[in-house]
């Protein structure tokens, strides 16, 4: 019996700090810029966002192709219930920042891995558009699979049904679902 009730005493211990850990916020930690941020990079790529989880960290890996020389800084602010990450062209003389050509700019958020269902935004905005680009809205809940496996969300203009076949510019294969 004494046994029995000590099992029960771990299991329950167990699952308190279990809900505990998922009600974590998420947090911002970082921002790694790389691609045309770090050097010129002009193969162009297929602009996705990607959502994995490593080392305890969630990551919203962002890649965009766009106009060479472009100065970028990022933001990521919380209001209520939605993360709000900005991707800013801090471009103040359209003349002086901007080349012919096309270059990959790749923007990883980093953030510490806590409770899923958290609603967050990506912005882009353009200095030369008077309305900001809305890359993504959704729930990390919704992107993050519990088996670490990364979702991909690829340009607007991808088609592709429901259970078909892609391959990503990886070379890894993806088998297409709707959330």
């Amino acid at each position: 019996m004494k046994l029995l009730k000590y099992i029960l005493v771990i299991i329950v211990l167990f699952c308190v700090s279990c809900d505990e850990q998922d009600n974590t916020p998420i947090q911002y930690l970082t921002t790694v810029l790389g691609g045309c941020n770090n050097e010129r990079n002009y193969n162009e790529e297929t602009d996705a966002i990607i959502i994995s989880v490593t080392d305890n960290n969630i990551h919203v890996f962002v890649r965009k192709n766009y106009t060479c020389g472009a100065p970028f800084e990022t933001q990521c602010k919380v209001t209520n219930d939605t993360i709000f990450m900005y991707i800013i062209d801090a471009c103040e003389d359209i003349l002086e920042c901007y080349e012919r050509c096309i270059c990959y700019y790749t923007f990883d958020f980093v953030f510490n891995l806590g409770k899923l269902n958290q609603n967050y935004k990506i912005v882009f905005i353009d200095p030369r558009k008077e309305i900001p680009e809305i890359l993504e809205v959704n729930n990390f809940q919704n992107k993050v699979s519990i088996h670490g496996r990364e979702s991909v969300i690829l340009n607007p203009g991808f088609e592709a049904k429901a259970g078909s076949l892609v391959r990503i510019s990886t070379g890894e294969q993806a088998h297409v679902h709707t959330n």
